[in-house]
């Protein structure tokens, strides 16, 4: 029981001062209401006055908070003026046991007290300040603002992602299409990630696929290392081999019955290097791309029919859909691509 202000009114009039208590967001979401047989208690997080009601002092038991949004709202409300809880965004990012955010500028003052909200509501050890990412590599721009940082270990759909948020880019927001990817039949074929990264595709095959060989390729010596600790951590070592290096230079040629392009900037532009990796009648592609509103999913296909042809193949589109939103007007799209020469 906590002892807490609450706001005494007659049952009557409950529903017309529980909607001006909601809209006020003055209720104290950690706290149950009370009733008897002629009023309603509502806990309070200040004292309030409205007419027809009694403010009181009074015991209110605790709420099981299950909502993770109300529990990280009741902590903010420790810490931070009201004003900024309002401002403070209602979605974040769970990467193993860190949590990335993002803050409005007004808020930011308060960074690391909402930081260390976020980190006791949602159980974690980790808040980064997410400031976008840059470079070819997609490096994130993260600021730490609670915990004290380094590796951590992400589960998804039973596959161990080890990596370093900071350091290390790894979108929720692929989940489906990596998830997708892990229910393919493409039992004892030989494929090449050509972008390979952590292992996001290639450690989803090889987990839940059966493949003869997968060929994980990454240029970045960081997520190289990452995604060789990966491979053993999944215990698929006999299953991807790593290279390290540009694909241009180091993917081994003419052997993969698929190729996954999971790459966004000018995807395009590595399309005949997909096709002297594919086996020489072809094979299967799995084709990433980015393309404007009012292009869609047709921009991608145009894009890569034009230099499907001009290199000899014919194209036919297995099937498509869009990933995720990328930045306005934007979005990332994938197209799964039957390739066969002329």
């Amino acid at each position: 029981m906590t002892l807490s202000w609450g706001v005494k009114v007659p049952k009557e009039d409950a529903e017309r001062v529980h909607k001006i208590l909601l809209k006020r967001k003055i209720i104290d979401i950690s706290l149950r209401t009370l009733r008897d047989e002629k009023y309603v208690y509502f806990p309070v997080v200040a004292p309030i006055v409205i007419e027809n009601t009694e403010l009181v002092r009074m015991n209110f038991p605790k709420k099981n908070m299950l909502n993770p949004k109300d529990k990280i709202r009741h902590e903010l409300l420790k810490r931070v003026p009201k004003e900024i809880v309002e401002i403070v965004p209602e979605y974040w990012e769970v990467i193993g046991d860190a949590v990335i955010i993002k803050l409005p500028e007004d808020a930011e003052k308060y960074k690391k007290a909402i930081g260390e909200s976020f980190a006791i509501a949602l159980g974690k050890k980790d808040v980064y300040l997410d400031k976008g990412v840059e470079g070819e590599l997609r490096k994130p721009r993260f600021e730490l603002i609670y915990g004290t940082g380094g590796p951590t270990i992400h589960k998804e759909n039973k596959v161990l992602y080890k990596l370093d948020p900071a350091r290390i880019m790894f979108s929720s927001g692929n989940i489906d299409e990596r998830i997708r990817m892990s229910r393919l039949n493409i039992t004892d074929e030989i494929i090449v990630d050509m972008f390979a990264g952590i292992g996001y595709f290639s450690l989803q095959i090889a987990v839940h696929c059966n493949p003869r060989l997968i060929y994980a390729i990454e240029k970045n010596p960081e997520a190289f290392e990452y995604l060789k600790e990966n491979i053993l951590l999944n215990n698929v070592n006999d299953t991807v081999i790593p290279i390290l290096g540009d694909n241009r230079n180091v993917s081994p040629e003419g052997i993969a019955d698929r190729v996954i392009m999971g790459y966004l900037h000018k995807t395009h532009k590595f399309l005949r290097r997909a096709l002297e990796i594919l086996k020489p009648e072809g094979g299967i592609i799995h084709y990433h791309d980015l393309v404007h509103n009012y292009g869609g999913i047709g921009e991608a296909k145009r894009r890569a029919l034009n230099i499907l042809e001009n290199a000899g193949y014919r194209m036919s589109v297995l099937s498509s859909r869009y990933v995720k939103s990328y930045s306005p007007n934007v979005w990332h799209v994938v197209l799964d691509l039957k390739v066969e020469q002329e």
